[in-house]
Formats: C-alpha cells, structure tokens, sequence
C-alpha cells in the first residue's frame, strides 16, 4: 500500500527544494580549514572549532528549515561570535577600572613581570623541586622559600599550602580535633566565598569556644574560657570589617602570655599577611606578619595574593615544633602547591628583602603611585574625548582584597557620557576587545586609573575610540 506524502499518519518527506537549500551548508570539515579560524584553533583548540562550527551550522539548518535564508558571510561571523564568546570564558586579561587594587574577582594581586619571566625560565625544564643538590637524595619541597619566610617573620619555621583557608583548616584539625578552641566572639568572622570561620572549626573536628561580645572581649574572658579541654586560642584578623565605638579586643602579646601559662597554644590568623608598614601608602596600619610572631604567636597564618602581593597560596609561620607538627599529617600533602608557586613566592619576598616591593611587586606599584600622576593621566585621556562628553573626575579607591576595609585613597578617574545609562556602558566595556571592568558612582560608569597601569592607558583609549 502506498502512502501519499503529506497524508494523515505519513512520514513527511523533506522537499527536493529544501534539501537543496541545505546542500548550500558547507561541511564541517571545509568550515574548519578556512584561515578565519587558524587563530581560534591556536587558542582554543581544532575540537573546540570543529564543536562550535558544528553547533552553528545545526542552528543554521533549523533556520532553513523554518524558511530563513543563508549567506556563508553571515555563517562565518556567527561561528567567530562564538567562538570570541568561548574564548572570554578562559582567563583574559582585563582593565581594572574599578579602583580597587586587590580584587577578589579579577584575581587579586596581579604578579610580577619580571617573577614570571624567570619563572618561565626555569620551569621550561627540570627543577630541583625535591632535590637536594647537595646530597643527591630526596630534599624538601619549598625549602628555599619556607627559609625566606622565615628570614623575613622572625619565625623558626613555616610551610606553605594552597590557600589561607587552607592552612587554617589545618592548623585546626592537627591542634584542636575533639579539643576546645577559645574565640572572641568579635572575630567569627565570614571570609570570601562563604566560608565562615565556626564551619571551618566545626568541619576540622575542633569545638568551638565563644568568649566576650561582639563589640568587646578582655583578657578575663580567656581566662575564664581556659580548662582542661583548651587546646588553643584563635585570633582572628578582622580584616574584611572594622568596628567602631565602644570596642575592645586583646593585644595578641598578652594572649601568647595567656596561652603559654595555661600550656595551651595562640594561632593567630592575619588573612592579608602584610610584611611592609601600609602607613607609608596613606593607609591606616595593617597588623605584620612579623609583629604577630615577635609578639609570641605559635602560629600566624595569611594569604599569599592578598597584601603580600604574590600568587594565591596560604602560608603557616611559627615555632618549629607546631609547624612540624602540621608537615605531618597527611593533610598537609593534600594541600601543597607545586613549583609555580614556591618560585613566585620566593621571587616576590626576595624583593621585600632587598626592599623593591614598590619597584618589582605590581600590587605595591599601584599602592604607592601619586594622586597628581593618576590625574594627569585621566586629565590627558578625558581631554582626548571632551567632545564626547567625557569628564575628568574625582574618585575614591581601595587596596581591597579583604584588606583595610573601608578605607579610602584618593584617585582620579574618567566619566563617561550620558548617552547611555551607567548599566548599558558597563555592558559594552565589558564586551570590549580587552574587557573593561569600571564603577558606578553618582549613576555614570567611571573609569578609575589607581588600579590601572600606565601602559594600558593607550589600550584604554584606543577601546574608548571604539565605543565612542
């Protein structure tokens, strides 16, 4: 029995029309080999191509199926919009407009050049990672550094993991399972992404211990707080908020005299981990790593990308006996960093030993920059486009990074037009050729220069010429 096509309960049959228009689709394979994307193979991979084209064709399809129409130019731009699109979704380079020098979402301290180059130098090839040179046998990861971290805190000893939350989860599970651990109530703090520090004692199998109040805790309450169950006194660095008012915390100098009394231990934890005096950038005080140990700290832990202006890490200083005890545990090999890491540290401390940090350490470069030289730059960048109603403007920013919360440094920056709303000129830099990440402030987008590097000043121009 045949079926005409087109009947009720027939399988539709595609028109000799329609598989014409579709034999017009060129194959994947010949869409690959075209020279408008030999840089995305190169970026992003032949498979990545060969996927997105595919994708695009599939979409192209339905469109002439739907009786749309095909042009190859307009195929072409759409697989390289995609691709553009895949591409943005890797790590790229931005313009930090923001102000804000250490910020968590663009990667905190950016890393030095120079660091980087001899990075690459030597990471090219074979290192001595866990080496030792001189006996020809296994050597210890990172020794080199945890010797500079050392030279740098006062401290006997220090190791190194991935990052701050790390380093404090591991402190924790090595010192104080099934133990107390006495905390000021002022200093439960919650740190970036969510993590609170009562989840982290509770996770590293601690017991948590509140003393105090929120806004004040005296030595008495320690005192109190201390028994047979303690097994250490945490000290948290408020250093994503300040209080203000009728405040009082205890001095980590009188709670290592504490601790050392009752044979309990101090861990103190800095977060930002500063190694240079923050007054010298017009900045209010940053506790030192350094003073915390001198202070008699057992243990100070902070972060690696954060004021010490190296890559992510978290890094333990301290007596030789409590740092050992933390080498030990098979934690500490789950947490470890590679040598990427160990010679971006030791590279950025060797500029605080010979103290070009302000020289050498991009984060610092920033920080010590002249509010004259921010504004003549913006000044020459807004007169370029005064005409398109750019303005030179006043602005505050931040070192960020969950450091020195609040507080202001004095900058320059640009406003742009009111041609559009602050939202809808965000969205175009932030699609620009590279991304630029602004601020909003008084419902325009500012472009603010203290986070960005004078040789990204003609880039940024030339992605204004572009929108404007």
């Amino acid at each position: 029995m045949q079926v005409k096509a087109g009947a009720v309960g027939s399988i539709p049959t595609p028109s000799a029309k329609f598989m014409t228009k579709l034999s017009v689709l060129p194959s994947i394979e010949k869409l690959a080999e075209r020279p408008e994307f030999v840089f995305f193979i190169e970026s992003l991979s032949r498979p990545i191509v060969v996927e997105t084209a595919r994708n695009v064709v599939a979409d192209f399809r339905e469109k002439l199926r739907t009786g749309g129409s095909f042009e190859e130019t307009e195929l072409i731009a759409a697989i390289i919009h995609r691709l553009k699109e895949k591409e943005r979704r890797f790590l790229v380079k931005v313009i930090n407009g923001t102000g804000v020098i250490l910020h968590t979402n663009l990667g905190r301290a950016p890393l030095s050049r120079r660091s980087l180059e001899k990075a690459a130098e030597r990471l090219s090839g074979y290192v001595n990672l866990e080496f030792d040179l001189k006996t020809g046998k296994r050597g210890g990861r990172g020794a080199f550094v945890e010797e500079l971290f050392c030279l740098i805190s006062g401290a006997e000893a220090a190791l190194v993991v991935n990052n701050n939350a790390s380093v404090l989860y591991l402190a924790l599970s090595v010192l104080a399972r099934g133990k107390e651990v006495i905390i000021s109530r002022g200093e439960l703090i919650q740190i970036g992404g969510g993590f609170k520090i009562p989840e982290i004692l509770e996770e590293a199998g601690a017991i948590l211990k509140e003393v105090g109040t929120t806004n004040r805790t005296m030595l008495a309450d320690y005192e109190k707080a201390t028994g047979e169950k303690t097994a250490l006194i945490l000290k948290v660095h408020t250093s994503n908020f300040k209080q203000m008012g009728f405040v009082e915390s205890v001095p980590a100098g009188e709670l290592a005299s504490l601790a050392r009394s009752r044979g309990i231990l101090l861990v103190e934890d800095l977060g930002s981990g500063a190694f240079v005096p923050t007054d010298r950038f017009g900045l209010p005080r940053e506790p030192l790593v350094a003073s915390a140990v001198e202070a008699g700290c057992d243990l100070v832990t902070f972060s690696g990308d954060k004021l010490l202006a190296g890559p992510q890490a978290g890094i333990a200083v301290g007596k030789k006996e409590v740092v050992e005890r933390l080498k030990k545990s098979p934690l500490f090999r789950a947490l470890r960093v590679d040598k990427l890491y160990f010679l971006l540290l030791g590279e950025a401390l060797k500029y605080y030993l010979n103290h070009k940090e302000t020289l050498e350490l991009p984060a610092y470069r920033l920080l010590s920059t002249p509010v004259e030289s921010l504004k003549a730059r913006a000044g020459k960048i807004a007169n370029d486009f005064q005409k398109q109603g750019v303005e030179l403007v006043q602005t505050e920013s931040q070192a960020g990074g969950g450091a020195l919360p609040e507080e202001a440094l004095s900058s320059w920056g640009i406003a742009l037009p009111e041609i559009y709303p602050a939202n809808v000129w965000e969205e175009k830099f932030r699609a620009a050729a590279p991304p630029v990440i602004g601020k909003i402030a008084n419902e325009r987008l500012v472009i603010d220069l203290r986070a960005v590097f004078p040789e990204e000043d003609e880039i940024l121009v030339s992605v204004l010429k572009t929108l404007l």
